[in-house]
């Protein structure tokens, strides 16, 4: 009887913990890393980065690399759009060049999307992939690059 207590009570605790992993997270973000290894995502933000396309385009002073994509609001309530970060990598995965990105909405509400375009001309020629986050103030007031 103990033995099926003790399996009914680890089970709760396994289904309360990815339940409720976003709360979790937000108490404390160190977990954050054993959720990942489980192949648990936890959004803090509520906010989702999606259909990111990148391709080369040429203006009068020659390449110019255009990322479009979207941002979707992902949960019940309006949420904040932070900026977005841009990250070029090279064939060996190394982050060669970044820049920040502020979006011209500061607010989704639920379920709302906002699409997004930047553009970086003459990118680096050993960029072969962008990555594309959610940036936070002291990085966008940085102007990292």
């Amino acid at each position: 009887m103990r033995s099926a207590l003790a399996v009914a009570g680890f089970c709760l605790f396994l289904l309360g913990a990815v339940l409720l992993r976003t709360e979790i997270v937000r108490l404390l973000p160190d977990l954050a890393g054993v959720y990942r290894l489980a192949g648990l995502e936890v959004n803090l933000r509520g906010l989702a980065i999606g259909d990111v396309r990148s391709y080369g385009s040429a203006d009068g002073n020659g390449a110019v690399l255009v990322v479009e994509g979207v941002i979707s609001n992902v949960e019940a309530d309006a949420r904040p759009v932070p900026a977005l970060r841009f990250g070029l990598r090279n064939a060996s995965g190394r982050e060669i060049y970044a820049w920040s990105m502020r979006v011209p909405q500061d607010r989704l509400a639920p379920g709302e999307q906002l699409e997004f375009r930047s553009q970086l001309p003459t990118p680096p020629e050993a960029a072969i992939d962008v990555v594309v986050r959610f940036s936070d103030e002291q990085t966008l007031a940085l102007g990292v690059r």
